[in-house]
C-alpha cells in the first residue's frame, strides 16, 4: 500500500485502528496491540507489544500474544473496514468442539487466518513454524486442529491497495 493501514479513515468515522481497537475491547475482556516493534502507536491505553522475532509478520504478533497472555488469542488485522462486533462473537463462540485449536475466518475466497482465534495449545506449534522460518499462517492452521467460521464477504473485504479505500 506504501503507508500505514492503521491510519487511515475508516468509512464509519475515525481510523482503522481505532475501529479494530474499539472492536477488540468490545469483544474481549482485554487487548494487546501488535505493532511489528512495540512502539508504534503509543497513547492507546493499550500494551503493546513488539513481534516475537523482526520481520516476520503477523506470525511473529501471534506468537508475541500467545506468549504474553498464556490465554486465547484473537487475532484482529486493521485492514478489514467491513468488520463489525457479531462477527468476532462468531468466532468467539468457538463452534465445533474442545478438539480444535483454531477458528478462523473464512469466506468464498478460502481462509482468513489474520482474522482467527487460537488457543494456547498453538503456542508450541507456533513457535516452531516461526525457528523454522515457516511464516505463513495458512500453513499454520492446516497443521493444527482448526475450524472454519464462514463470514460474509462484505466482513472480509480487505484494504491492500490506495484504490480499495475509495
Amino acid at each position: 500500500m506504501g503507508r500505514d493501514k492503521a491510519a487511515l479513515a475508516h468509512p464509519a468515522g475515525g481510523t482503522l485502528l481505532a475501529r479494530t481497537v474499539a472492536l477488540g475491547l468490545a469483544s474481549c475482556a482485554s487487548a494487546l496491540l501488535l505493532s511489528g516493534d512495540g512502539r508504534r502507536y503509543g497513547g492507546l491505553g493499550l500494551e503493546e507489544l513488539a513481534d516475537a522475532q523482526p520481520g516476520c509478520g503477523p506470525l511473529g504478533g501471534l506468537v508475541a500474544a500467545l506468549r504474553a497472555t498464556r490465554g486465547p488469542v484473537l487475532l484482529l488485522p486493521v485492514d478489514l473496514p467491513g468488520l463489525a462486533l457479531i462477527h468476532l462473537q462468531a468466532l468467539l463462540a468457538r463452534p465445533g468442539g474442545a478438539a480444535t485449536a483454531v477458528w478462523v475466518a473464512a469466506g468464498d475466497d478460502g481462509l482468513h487466518p489474520t482474522l482467527s482465534l487460537w488457543t494456547p495449545a498453538c503456542l508450541a506449534p507456533a513457535e516452531a513454524a516461526l525457528a523454522a522460518g515457516h511464516l505463513a499462517l495458512h500453513a499454520l492452521v492446516r497443521a493444527l486442529p482448526h475450524r472454519r467460521v464462514t463470514l460474509p464477504a462484505a466482513a472480509l473485504v480487505n484494504w491492500n491497495a490506495p484504490a480499495d479505500c475509495r
